[in-house]
């Protein structure tokens, strides 16, 4: 009867043991899932931030004006979804567009073509990206290049050089229709 006792003890202990291992082994995977999740969702939500942040400061590039530029208008047509851009008094051009576009990105595209030529260029964006950022305990590094239609780099501007390959992103913003 004794012997029997401590078998039945013996295999309370292993099942207690087996338990314990198991519901470990559950909150480890329930620990890993919730920080792939905190990660997943903190990389999607700082790459949209970075992009709205770009796309606005070209923007905001692309309408500053100095003393000597010429007067230039961008204009977009809800009802025939088209695009006027007027340079100086000579140029006027009508552009319809086949797609709806994003907003933001259709006046960050328009605008380009009417940028001040004198102040525009990679330098300046990559100090507005630098001041916007200085607010941030953690200024990301970036490399801004401009390319033409077929991919030939025109200029580069490049801040710090070490990135981390998790925090690496890739925007692509089209400018000018003309």
């Amino acid at each position: 009867m004794l012997s029997f006792l401590n078998l039945l003890k013996e295999r309370k202990l292993q099942s207690g043991t087996l338990l314990i291992i198991l519901c470990v082994s559950l909150l480890t995977l329930l620990q890993a899932y919730t920080l792939y999740e905190i990660c997943s969702n903190t990389h999607k939500e700082s790459k949209k931030i970075l992009y709205n942040t770009l796309l606005t400061k070209t923007t905001q590039l692309n309408t500053t004006r100095s003393q000597s530029a010429f007067v230039a208008v961008f204009a977009y047509e809800y009802n025939n979804h088209s695009v006027k851009i007027r340079k100086e008094q000579s140029i006027d051009t009508t552009i319809f567009l086949n797609e709806k576009m994003d907003i933001p990105l259709l006046r960050c595209k328009g605008t380009y073509d009417t940028r001040d030529t004198n102040l525009w260029n990679l330098d300046t964006l990559g100090g507005l990206l630098k001041s916007t950022f200085k607010n941030q305990r953690f200024t990301p590094p970036f490399t801004l290049h401009l390319t033409d239609k077929d991919e030939t780099r025109i200029a580069t501007h490049r801040y710090k050089m070490l990135s981390l390959p998790i925090w690496t992103y890739h925007f692509e913003i089209p400018l000018g229709f003309l």
